[in-house]
């Protein structure tokens, strides 16, 4: 039985691996750069208009940023009803002939850093569509983390356009998943302690400040967190004015944690789909043994090369 076999393979770009190196040196322009032209039908398209994003984002280049991770959003949400031939092709190659879409907890964090980005315009609506959006993933999320920094910005970002109501019950959902913290409904935040609530709610009212901040990389596609320790396990920032501590930062989310929560969750599917893939190469191995053993030797050699794990992510 003759037997034809397109294999189709992709990889991310080098001017990914080379706008992250230009990135994490602080070298913002020639980062964008690196990323200016994303041809059409890239497989990494998503990915790279994530990792724009950030990069825009960090250079106060807010619009650009918003620009490319609504995009970004809008493309995986297609793309979840358009990839049943990619999922065919991934059976006979890899996963990563698909598109990257990005793993759940990503998914969301295209919201949370474009509500940021929103807020630094001062578009308060457009923010607060982006604080639903949060509120929508994080209730579909399914067995996938949940994520305490999504809730939490989702109610700051209600709490911008006065909706209290729905602001604290963000709050009260962020309190949940940080045992360590004291959330109050209005978004106050403390070290947790038997008194945390008693003490925040006699506290006078005064101005606040509230900073988001992002400390560290999150791993690299090789599965490196070594990057993460140079600032500690629990890494924070303290904020000072005329030399007086006005607060410190809390740990809200941990990428290393979403994302070895995530992949625990999606474990028992991808060893099914491994174990499936594996059997399709066997059958056309044997099949074009039957015919010519050596081709049907060579084949499997050449199916089994492909046999690498998808570790493309936003870092």
């Amino acid at each position: 039985m003759p037997v034809a076999l397109c294999l189709v393979t992709g990889c991310a770009s080098s001017g990914l691996n080379s706008a992250r190196e230009n990135f994490y040196r602080g070298n913002l322009k020639q980062a964008s750069e690196n990323l200016r032209e994303i041809p059409e039908g890239n497989r990494d398209k998503i990915l790279l208009l994530m990792e724009r994003g950030t990069i825009h984002q960090e250079a106060g280049n807010y619009k650009e940023s918003t620009d490319d991770w609504v995009s970004a959003w809008r493309m995986a949400e297609e793309l979840d009803y358009l990839s049943l031939s990619q999922g065919a092709t991934s059976l006979v190659v890899n996963e990563r002939v698909k598109n990257f879409q990005g793993m759940p907890y990503e998914r969301t964090m295209l919201h949370a850093f474009a509500a940021k980005s929103y807020m630094a315009m001062e578009l308060w609506d457009d923010a607060a569509v982006e604080a639903r959006n949060l509120i929508d993933r994080c209730q579909n999320i399914g067995k996938f983390p949940q994520d305490a920094y999504a809730r939490y910005m989702a109610g700051f970002c209600m709490e911008m356009i006065f909706d209290s109501d729905a602001a604290s019950r963000q709050y009260k959902e962020a309190d949940k998943l940080t045992p360590h913290l004291t959330i109050t409904d209005d978004g106050q935040i403390m070290r947790a302690t038997t008194n945390a609530a008693r003490v925040a709610k006699s506290s006078p009212k005064t101005s606040e400040l509230v900073c988001f901040i992002g400390i560290g990389r999150s791993p690299t596609e090789f599965g490196s967190w070594s990057s993460n320790y140079r600032w500690g396990a629990t890494p924070f920032a303290e904020i000072y004015t005329n030399g007086k501590c006005l607060g410190r930062s809390h740990n809200f989310a941990n990428i290393q944690y979403l994302l070895a929560g995530t992949q625990k969750q999606l474990a028992a599917m991808r060893t099914l789909k491994t174990a499936t893939r594996i059997a399709i190469k066997e059958t056309l191995a044997a099949t074009v043994s039957s015919e010519n053993e050596f081709l049907g030797e060579m084949l499997r050699l050449l199916l089994y090369s492909f046999e690498t794990p998808d570790e493309r992510r936003w870092e």
